[in-house]
């Protein structure tokens, strides 16, 4: 038997939809140009003919579509129903989910608690058996910069170096690997956060003062913070539109008790707010809200870098207003003063090679640690990464930090609220050297979500 040919589509120059014979039951399909021309569309233009593809053809299409671009649907949101399932590492994240319970929710002497540090060799051999491994081209250059160079350069100081080195390894090669998550991840590991609250709740006593501050993320483990990565799952609970769970996570983050991480929540969930509802009724452009996260990013930079200056202008703000006189280093809960001490350091050691590449990783931990005017202070960390990739990565390193953020800031929904929390915790914050932060950042950010493109 004969196959008939598919009739022909006429598409009229000037028309914006296309119409088939009767044989297609006069299927109406929109059809839109991409094309510029010099000279509008006129009738004189002769129509073009074209005949639609078979059914086969479609598929194969589409199927070829899906493929080049595994994280997208038709409709602009990205889910797993098109993910490459030998790319989804469900075995290496169930075990995170156990681990990462025996790391925060015991004691810092659990023995157990080093197997976090595995996790990317985990990842690695499940998506090699599965035959799926894969490295990102650009984030591999940037290991192979960091291991050839910045590295060595670290190594040859004290152990703080090599130490804060190695978690910044450690976060770059999760990254490296183009693995994929599952979607149950970002439920589950919320609910593996309230088995952790419940098990230190156990530990510390079950008052409400013992809860509040027993679970304080700084009283659990000496790199890391649970009360900075319950804040992430709670933003992408927002952005997916599960507020419900994202109202739990909120929770789990006020159990935490950390004052920047939920300033910095809030301050996302107000402008994500904003831009998806307000802006939106009254038409106001998405690059309004963009323009004021890459304000945020900018402006935390600059107070990063000159933090003594802006707990000063704050201190005689509050001096003016009210007539009442509060130091900065009360401001600053302590921080002024080693802020001082560091800053008056680095600014006298300062040569061509430290502007551009630094001290060294861990140089600025290495120094309060041994500075004699700090002896009598416990103040074992600097509390500021935007100073901190300066003093220890130069110019080169701030600048790369900057712009990192600076790209999430313009991507999709959820990267530029991750990028807006994060540039608040670098101000404040010691994430940059969190391993188990940026393991959950990097895992969220590659979950199945509402991939909302700013339009």
């Amino acid at each position: 038997m004969q196959r008939s040919q598919p009739c022909p589509i006429i598409i009229q120059p000037e028309s914006s939809t296309l119409e088939c014979n009767e044989q297609y039951h006069q299927l109406i399909i929109k059809y839109k140009t991409h094309q510029s021309f010099d000279t509008p569309l006129s009738q004189s233009r002769k129509p073009r003919l074209f005949y639609p593809q078979t059914i086969e053809q479609r598929e194969k299409e589409s199927l070829s579509f899906k493929m080049t671009h595994p994280l997208t649907t038709y409709d602009g949101s990205a889910n797993n129903e098109h993910y490459p399932s030998k790319d989804v590492a469900s075995v290496s994240f169930f075990i995170i989910l156990v681990i990462y319970i025996l790391y925060f929710g015991f004691t810092d002497q659990n023995p157990l608690r080093p197997l976090i540090y595995i996790l990317p060799a985990t990842v690695a051999f499940e998506l090699t058996l599965r035959g799926s491994l894969r490295l990102k081209p650009y984030l591999l250059s940037t290991l192979i910069i960091y291991l050839t160079f910045f590295f060595p350069y670290s190594a040859n100081n004290t152990e703080a170096h090599t130490k804060e080195a190695v978690f910044l390894i450690l976060s770059l090669t999760v990254a490296t690997i183009a693995f994929k998550t599952p979607k149950w991840f970002p439920t589950y590991f919320l609910f593996s956060c309230l088995i952790t609250v419940a098990i230190r709740g156990l530990i510390n006593g079950l008052s409400l003062s013992e809860i509040k501050f027993g679970l304080a993320s700084s009283n659990i483990g000496t790199e890391t913070s649970l009360g900075l990565i319950t804040p992430l799952v709670a933003i992408f609970l927002f952005t997916k539109g599960q507020r419900v769970l994202g109202f739990l996570a909120i929770i789990v983050t006020v159990l935490m008790f950390k004052r920047i991480g939920l300033v910095a929540l809030l301050t996302v969930l107000l402008i994500d707010t904003l831009q998806y509802t307000y802006f939106k009724k009254l038409k106001i452009s998405h690059s309004a809200a963009t323009t004021v996260k890459i304000s945020i990013i900018l402006t935390t930079a600059t107070i990063g870098l000159f933090p003594t200056e802006f707990y000063q202008i704050i201190s005689n703000i509050y001096y003016n207003t009210t007539g009442n006189y509060v130091s900065p280093d009360h401001l600053s809960s302590g921080r002024y003063f080693a802020l001082s001490v560091f800053t008056d350091n680095l600014i006298e050691n300062l040569t061509t090679t430290t502007i551009l590449f630094g001290n060294g990783a861990g140089y600025s931990t290495y120094f309060l640690g041994e500075s004699s005017l700090l002896l009598d202070k416990h103040y074992p960390l600097l509390h500021n990464d935007f100073l901190r990739m300066f003093s220890d990565y130069g110019l080169i390193g701030l600048f790369v930090g900057v712009l990192f953020l600076l790209k999430l800031a313009i991507k999709d929904r959820l990267s530029s609220n991750f990028s807006t929390y994060t540039s608040i915790l670098f101000m404040t914050d010691n994430v940059l050297t969190y391993f188990v932060f940026w393991l959950v950042f990097i895992a969220l950010l590659r979950a199945p979500h509402l991939d909302n493109k700013f339009y």
